[in-house]
């Protein structure tokens, strides 16, 4: 009956390791003068039974040292029950000084049980991908709001119940002319950038670009009487009173969103500021 059994287990582990996922690895590259110097120094595995020094232990351990050397980029998973890899639940400050030396100190994970890794792979594959919904969705919301943008989102204009001027929601340098602008067209969002934000989180911002097209007009006389590099012109002779301007703007954006992971929604928040920057390929002279 138990040769039965490890028939089984042993069959079964070899079907594991024939999979193409699977890669066994290497002994690692040892000499009798490091494994001298870890029993000296009481490395672990030294703490051993009276008779056993730990080289297989050993071994193991200094494999996954490799491991971690060689491919520092990965995320490793060292999953062993045997206390005397341990302190507590996390690896022994040896081996952790280990790792340190070859600059992979938090690369190794450790658990104690396959039934704890199966845990956290199935973890990994149920959130595998979140975030692949976040820029699409957020792309859409951007668009329906930039939409909803107006020549006074941009430019300063007139207010008829206050009498006078009123600010933009955004500066963009332009010039206020006593003429209400126009908003042309708009280009975005262009570039979007979203922050990254763990699983579950509750809102995220993003970045992105904005090519925002405005014409207007200017009274002749203040055209004439000063330089405008703000503005250009279009038609000098719109009318006998004002000439047409235009005015191009390029202009990173912020805002903010509410989000729930798990339901894959996101609601548009606000909008949280905004520079004019250069145009792709334009020269700034100082």
């Amino acid at each position: 009956m138990v040769e039965a059994a490890d028939e089984r287990w042993t069959s079964r582990w070899n079907e594991i390791l024939a999979d193409d996922n699977v890669e066994v690895g290497t002994w690692p590259e040892v000499d009798s003068q490091q494994m001298t110097e870890r029993e000296l120094g009481r490395r672990p595995f030294v703490d051993k039974d009276p008779g056993t020094i730990g080289h297989r232990d050993t071994l193991i351990w200094l494999g996954v040292v490799e491991l971690a050397r060689d491919d520092p980029s990965d995320d490793i998973v060292f999953v062993t029950g045997d206390k005397g890899f341990l302190a507590g639940s996390d690896l022994h400050p040896h081996l952790i000084e280990d790792l340190a030396t070859v600059g992979a100190r938090h690369t190794v994970t450790c658990l104690s049980s396959m039934h704890a890794l199966v845990a956290e792979l199935q973890k990994a594959t149920e959130t595998s991908g979140w975030e692949d919904w976040r820029e699409p969705r957020i792309a859409e919301l951007l668009y329906a709001e930039i939409q909803n943008l107006g020549a006074y989102d941009f430019a300063e204009h007139w207010d008829e119940r206050s009498g006078g001027s009123a600010a933009p929601t955004f500066d963009v340098d332009l010039p206020f002319t006593g003429h209400d602008w126009n908003l042309s067209d708009v280009d975005g969002p262009q570039d979007l950038e979203i922050e990254d934000a763990e699983f579950g989180s509750d809102e995220v911002t993003c970045t992105f670009f904005l090519d925002i097209y405005m014409s207007g007009f200017m009274d002749k006389f203040e055209w004439y009487s000063d330089d405008h590099p703000a503005v250009e012109l279009w038609d000098a002779d719109w009318n006998d009173h004002v000439v047409s301007v235009e005015a191009t703007r390029r202009v990173r954006l912020r805002a903010r969103f509410e989000i729930d992971d798990n339901e894959e929604v996101a609601y548009f928040n606000e909008f949280l500021g905004a520079e004019v920057v250069p145009e792709p390929g334009a020269v700034t002279i100082t």
